[in-house]
């Protein structure tokens, strides 16, 4: 599992996590099952892809022992290429 952090100046302030099957990058805090404030809790997390499906996280030894951490200094650096959530509202 590839992630992209930028710190705060030890929180995560902003994170990006890769899908380990699709390979797309996603707001890590639109796919994960809690909030992230610090790294170690990336590895009590579990993330669905919103694409293909791919549930990971604690119960996926193979890619939590595979967790690449890239610090970011901007955070259009750690967005870069991600597909974020976005919701919509419309007048019915």
């Amino acid at each position: 599992m590839n992630v992209r952090i930028m710190y705060d100046p030890s929180p995560i302030r902003h994170i990006a996590v890769q899908c380990p099957d699709c390979e797309r990058w996603f707001n890590g805090r639109d796919i994960g099952d809690r909030e992230l404030v610090y790294d170690y809790e990336l590895y009590q997390t579990q993330f669905t892809c919103p694409v293909c499906g791919k549930v990971f996280g604690p119960d996926d030894h193979s890619v939590n022992r595979n967790v690449i951490i890239e610090e970011c200094d901007r955070q259009s650096d750690v967005y870069k290429d991600i597909y974020q959530k976005v919701e919509k509202w419309e007048k019915s």
